[in-house]
């Protein structure tokens, strides 16, 4: 088995550069192929960011690739979770973020628009950090513990530094 790195893909899926393009059509013709998470986020990025490929002709890429009989992918149920996710509008890079966590894992990000993707595309268990911290705020820490920490203000919202509070 072969694992590769994230040159190999684009050059495959891109065909820019057409020897090395052909040397990874061959690679992945005649040996079995071992693909990381990590690379396939890289390769996406690299497909969106400098190729201009749509998130759909990424995904569809994708899918073929890892069809292939020979073809392997790291924790290849996150990954189809992701590629799932894509066809709901959720970025392959944030889908792959999600569908990583442990199954019984919250999933919390600063991104408000990527959360609202993700739970209209059905996903359970994510929201906003703000609403996290707000809720962990109300529900587990004293006003004394605010006091203490100087975080609180007279109507008991956070203004400084909640690291102080959450993790002393």
């Amino acid at each position: 088995m072969i694992a590769v790195d994230t040159n190999v893909l684009v050059h495959l899926l891109t065909g820019d550069d057409r020897k090395q393009a052909a040397m990874s059509g061959d690679l992945f013709a005649r040996e079995a192929i071992w693909i990381a998470k990590t690379v396939l986020l890289e390769t996406g990025w690299v497909l969106r960011s400098l190729y201009g490929f749509e998130e759909g002709a990424i995904r569809d890429a994708f899918t073929k690739l890892l069809g292939l009989k020979n073809v392997e992918a790291e924790d290849e149920r996150a990954v189809a979770a992701a590629l799932a996710h894509t066809a709901r509008g959720v970025e392959f890079a944030d889908a792959l973020h999600l569908s990583s966590r442990p199954p019984d894992a919250a999933f919390v990000s600063f991104d408000r628009s990527f959360v609202r993707l993700a739970s209209r595309a059905g996903v359970c268990d994510i929201s906003s950090v703000p609403e996290v911290v707000w809720a962990r705020l109300h529900s587990t820490v004293s006003a004394g513990e605010l006091a203490r920490a100087g975080t609180a203000s007279a109507y008991g919202h956070c203004q400084r530094d909640l690291r102080k509070v959450l993790f002393p």
